[in-house]
């Protein structure tokens, strides 16, 4: 039975914010009266090893980005940089002690491993292009959706749209039929593709139309291969709409590419003959 993770995949992003000891709020000197925020990439894939530092004047809001090395060298300001940052700098560079290199570290490596276990918090979706449940969690053998049916194994993808203004209420399932091919390993094989529609509790036609009655046999195996099935697809919908929320607040959402049309042949036509 696949095991439910729960709300794992939505939980909070971790705090990459360094304590007030080490970036004091209200400091003397050339840092009075800036805002110091700290942030990291949570890209687990990008080895930038660096915090990100936004330095925020509060009285004119004017504001310049400070990269910080984990490997203590010297940070440096990111361009465009106002007039001042650079001595601003320079007083940043000299309160900047072991603590701070260590809170840093700390941050960092909290930063990736959320991003490891949230992909969908660095990557950027095509406005209307369903996604599978699986891309939008750390994969895991708790994630996949396998079902027997007449002693022959299958595999499910669950594909939903992320749009938070879209009120759809339905799956896409892409039903793969798994063909052993050596021990251990298996050849997955297109099977059926169909909707879920959760307000009628049905199954609507895919891309390639209606289910045949052998395809509605074995999706009606799907449904039955756990007691809660209706409930935990539906629960999924439900977390992939709010992660389509988040991802919409960030900005994560792209429009598709435009796609050149196929191109038409063009058939010469021979000549008639002479005299023809």
């Amino acid at each position: 039975m696949i095991e439910h993770p729960g709300r794992a995949s939505l939980e909070s992003p971790p705090d990459t914010r360094l304590s007030d000891s080490l970036l004091p709020s209200e400091p003397n000197g050339l840092l009075a009266g800036l805002a110091i925020d700290s942030s990291c990439c949570l890209n687990p894939d990008c080895d930038c090893q660096q915090v990100m530092l936004d330095v925020r004047d509060r009285a004119s809001d004017q504001r310049f980005l400070v990269i910080v090395p984990l490997d203590q060298r010297a940070p440096f300001i990111q361009e465009p940089r106002p007039d001042g940052a650079d001595a601003v700098l320079q007083e940043l560079r000299n309160h900047l002690g072991k603590s701070f290199w260590d809170e840093a570290a700390r941050a960092y490596q909290a930063a990736k491993e959320y991003g490891r276990r949230h992909p969908w918090e660095h990557l950027t979706f095509e406005r209307g292009v369903l996604v599978p449940y699986c891309d939008l969690v750390a994969p895991g053998p708790e994630e996949a959706l396998e079902f027997t049916c007449d002693g022959q194994a299958y595999l499910v993808l669950d594909m939903y749209c992320l749009l938070p203004d879209c009120d759809c209420r339905e799956v896409l399932l892409d039903v793969l039929c798994l063909r052993p091919i050596a021990p251990g390993r298996s050849k997955a094989e297109p099977f059926a593709v169909t909707y879920y529609d959760f307000a009628t509790s049905r199954f609507t036609p895919g891309p390639a139309g209606p289910l045949t009655s052998h395809r509605r046999h074995v999706m009606a195996a799907f449904l039955a291969s756990r007691p809660d099935m209706k409930a935990y697809l539906r629960k999924r919908y439900d977390d992939a709409r709010e992660i389509g929320r988040r991802v919409a607040q960030r900005g994560g959402f792209v429009d598709p590419e435009p796609r050149q049309p196929p191109r038409t042949r063009l058939l010469r036509t021979p000549l008639p003959a002479n005299g023809a």
